[in-house]
């Protein structure tokens, strides 16, 4: 199930902001678009990753009190109730700014709270390849683990009487 939440998430937050890009670049003529030139419509973009950030440590602090199962939850509502939003209130810059900023925190909710719920499915001993980014094509993607050098041979110890 973790593994079908961060598919969805990923693709929500890239849908975010290829979305929004877009909606912000079109021209004016095309009824829905708002005309701004590449800058502009980059640095219109700039609130969503200031949000997905300064809220990671909100998201730490929610996984942590609530659990990563309530973090998830209550980001995803976040994201599908933005969106759910944006599909209506498109009209100005503002409105799009607002629900890409929106689906920026429940991004940021969600993706704090994988790690957790990731962690807790692996033993102990697989901690460090599951969140590796290679783990998620398969066990033949997986790193073995590294091999020991020999062991040196002991030296006796000298006392001196």
């Amino acid at each position: 199930m973790v593994n079908v939440a961060s598919v969805f998430a990923g693709f929500a937050m890239y849908i975010n902001m290829l979305a929004s890009i877009q909606l912000l670049q079109m021209p004016k003529a095309t009824g829905y678009g708002h005309g701004l030139d590449m800058l502009h419509a980059g640095l219109w973009m700039v609130p969503t990753a200031a949000a997905f950030g300064l809220l990671a440590p909100v998201s730490a602090w929610s996984t942590r009190r609530f659990g990563p199962q309530v973090t998830l939850l209550v980001g995803s509502v976040v994201m599908t109730t933005a969106y759910l939003g944006r599909a209506v209130w498109s009209g100005t810059v503002a409105q799009v700014v607002v629900g890409s900023v929106l689906v920026g925190m429940g991004s940021a909710l969600v993706y704090g709270a994988l790690p957790s719920l990731i962690m807790r499915t692996v033993p102990v001993t697989e901690t460090a390849s599951s969140a590796d980014s290679t783990s998620c094509c398969g066990p033949w993607a997986r790193r073995r683990p590294a091999r020991r050098p020999p062991r040196s041979p002991r030296l006796p110890s000298s006392s001196s009487a």
